[in-house]
């Protein structure tokens, strides 16, 4: 039963937020993360970790028994979204695709320590440390607390056109091209409160930051990384311009001191823009660079357990 669950509840921890066409998130919502999961599984990059995935026999057979026994199918989730404030192990996530959530359902009810409470027309399944409802055959809604799911659930019911959340607001303003594969997108300011593990000088730092987004997808044979920072005013950004239009050049006197570095950098190109109080930074580098460096890992690690053994 536990990782029947645990299964459910793997939507908490992918990188992943409500699509801003689809779903509003609510006020307190501090950081989101939305993963085009389709659109990932059918990019150079996600059929070459699926690929690797299924040559590596226990990950090949625990995603099979995943399929089979539960009805999870990681190829064919088409979305994974998820927000939280930034209080710690505390998120909402959604689940659509790959998944049969009345079966979920049939397996928790049958569970002594899953207590099942209706709401209206929503049947909430929740255990210690998480609730979920089955939104359709193939899409879940699960929180870390039951409350969550359901302000959740609610403002999903009750959403207004008329009203955009400040980081969605963000992320748009951003643009560049289609439909990314993956979106990160945080109100640092906002997060760093909830993070009492920080130090004051960290705390700091973040603080003269108002909000980061990550945005993920391919261009021709490379993988685009673009990172955006939004300053809190106009001396910070004209500092972090400064230092990230610097780090091409240093790492350039560096070159010959190490080939793995040369070999990096010349597989990497890197780029500076910005736009009143957000600079960013664009990194692409090269599929094929990425995928040999991985097989080079993978080949490493297997010579290791055959020393080892």
């Amino acid at each position: 039963m536990k990782t029947i669950l645990a299964a459910a509840f793997l939507s908490l921890f992918f990188p992943f937020i409500l699509s801003a066409e689809e779903n509003s998130l609510p006020q307190s919502a501090n950081w989101l993360i939305d993963c085009d999961a389709q659109a990932l599984n059918q990019s150079r990059l996600g059929k070459f970790l699926l690929a690797k995935a299924s040559e590596n026999p226990k990950l090949s057979q625990k995603m099979q028994g995943l399929k089979s026994a539960f009805g999870l199918d990681l190829e064919k989730i088409r979305r994974l979204s998820a927000f939280g404030s930034g209080e710690r192990q505390s998120g909402t996530a959604f689940l659509s695709g790959g998944i049969n959530a009345f079966q979920l359902e049939g397996f928790a009810a049958l569970s002594e320590k899953v207590e099942i409470k209706e709401h209206g027309d929503r049947k909430i399944y929740s255990l210690k440390k998480g609730s979920f409802h089955a939104l359709a055959q193939d899409s879940l809604a699960v929180a870390s607390k039951e409350r969550l799911l359901l302000d959740a659930l609610n403002e999903r019911k009750q959403k207004s056109t008329d009203r955009v959340h400040p980081l969605t607001s963000f992320v748009r303003t951003l643009g560049g091209g289609d439909s990314p594969l993956l979106v990160f997108a945080a109100d640092l300011s906002e997060v760093s409160r909830f993070q009492d593990k920080l130090k004051p000088e960290q705390k700091a730092i973040l603080q003269k930051f108002k909000r980061l987004a990550l945005i993920l997808d391919e261009e021709g044979d490379d993988l685009r990384i673009r990172v955006h920072l939004q300053a809190a005013d106009q001396e910070v950004a004209n500092h972090l311009e400064k230092v990230t239009r610097g780090w091409p050049s240093l790492l350039a006197l560096f070159h010959g001191a190490s080939a793995d570095l040369d070999e990096a950098l010349a597989n990497l190109s890197f780029s500076v823009n910005r736009k009143d109080r957000t600079v960013s930074m664009t990194a692409l580098i090269a599929h094929a660079f990425l995928e040999r460096k991985v097989e080079e890992k993978i080949a490493g690690k297997a010579t290791q357990g055959k020393i080892t053994q």
